[in-house]
């Protein structure tokens, strides 16, 4: 059995996969179709099995629009099972299990929030609480969206750790302006200073010509001298 991210959906053959399970919605229909090519390779045959959210069901109607045929599996209530129980008690044993399920959490929470196909992933209709419970998980872990301060944190957060992550965005956003700002005044500058060397190069130009007509003038007054009395009596 290989656990694995859509790194191994493209490019990497693996020989004689009977099944393909995709437990989260793919991004879109290409990547579901890139997904399930694992298996069924050549004249074999092969299986794939997708779970999908209930907000997630136009995802099928997509997949129907490219000619591919689903069959829909309802699991029997009385052989479902929880391992919440399990898992909240390996998290209380390590800490470490502690971390990763709260990475994870934030993790997928972040990646439905960045999703394009906002008709298939909406975020809003993620019970963002029971989620961080099947992780074992005894609260809501704190998510901060830099890009978005008008995102309602779910979640069972106190009030004050609901202010105190708005001000985080705040303050992020604050920042990106700040350097925004830093940037738009180096590039003046630079401007500036290109656009003097510009005219120190043209008065460099002007000094030069204003050299080089007095050196023009003062041939001509030598000549002036040299020429004799009488050419020039002539000439006046």
């Amino acid at each position: 059995m290989l656990f694995a991210t859509d790194i191994a959906s493209r490019g990497v053959d693996f020989p004689s996969v009977d099944w393909v399970i995709q437990y989260d919605c793919p991004e879109d229909v290409s990547t579901y179709i890139h997904r399930v090519g694992r298996t069924a390779r050549y004249k074999a045959k092969g299986n794939t099995l997708m779970f999908l959210l209930p907000s997630e069901t136009k995802f099928i109607d997509k997949v129907k629009q490219r000619q591919i045929d689903l069959k829909k599996l309802t699991a029997a209530p009385n052989r479902q099972l929880t391992i919440k129980p399990t898992l909240q008690k390996l998290n209380a044993e390590s800490n470490d299990l502690m971390h990763l399920a709260k990475r994870a959490c934030v993790s997928y929470l972040k990646c439905v929030w960045l999703m394009k196909d906002k008709d298939v992933f909406q975020f809003s209709k993620i019970e963002s609480d029971k989620f961080a419970e099947s992780l074992g998980l005894a609260t809501m872990p704190q998510i901060n969206f830099a890009n978005d301060d008008t995102v309602q944190l779910t979640g069972t957060m106190s009030r004050a750790e609901q202010r105190a992550a708005r001000i985080q965005i705040l303050r992020q956003k604050a920042n990106a302006r700040k350097q925004q700002r830093q940037q738009e005044q180096q590039k003046q500058i630079w401007d500036q200073v290109s656009e003097g060397e510009s005219i120190g190069d043209a008065n460099s130009d002007h000094d030069s010509n204003q050299s080089d007509k007095e050196q023009v003038s003062d041939s001509e007054d030598d000549y002036m001298v040299k020429v004799p009395k009488s050419r020039q009596t002539d000439i006046g």
